[in-house]
């Protein structure tokens, strides 16, 4: 959950810089630009959304291994 919440965190940051520099350069730029620069964000978006989506699975995988291994370990201390 960390991991998300770290994403979500340089995400907004990113943006945020991204759209300052736009707007710092919104003397040279043609409104078709803006058009590009909306399709950057959705790609970052999606670039680190998949990043956290990882992370995530291998952490409940994690998660499920030490389960069964404390599953294992109790079995084999209830049949002893």
């Amino acid at each position: 959950m960390n991991s998300q919440v770290a994403n979500v965190v340089f995400f907004t940051v990113t943006v945020y810089f991204l759209v300052e520099h736009w707007r710092n350069a919104s003397t040279l730029t043609k409104s078709g630009e803006n058009k590009g620069n909306f399709l950057i964000v959705i790609k970052l978006f999606f670039i680190m959304g998949m990043s956290t989506d990882q992370l995530l699975r291998r952490e409940l995988y994690r998660h499920v291994q030490y389960i069964e291994t404390q599953k294992k370990a109790e079995d084999m201390r209830g049949g002893i």
